[in-house]
């Protein structure tokens, strides 16, 4: 896989940078860990969203019922 920008082909005597496959594998590796983390970030964002929100009166009277049937 070649990296060439439009201003880099010529670079170092004209010939192009390329990737090697120990770069490539390290990009991919971070690349990865980045998308994970974005994911926990949302997930744990939603979760305190949720626990933050007022509780729905529906869910409430249900916990009741099962309350008293126990």
């Amino acid at each position: 896989m070649t990296f060439q920008g439009h201003n880099n082909r010529k670079k170092a005597g004209g010939y192009a940078e390329y990737i090697t496959g120990g770069e490539l594998r390290l990009l991919q590796q971070t690349a990865c860990r980045f998308k994970a983390a974005l994911e926990t970030a949302a997930w744990k964002h939603y979760v305190r969203a949720i626990k933050e929100s007022e509780p729905v009166p529906d869910a409430e009277a249900r916990r009741k019922r099962k309350k008293q049937a126990a």
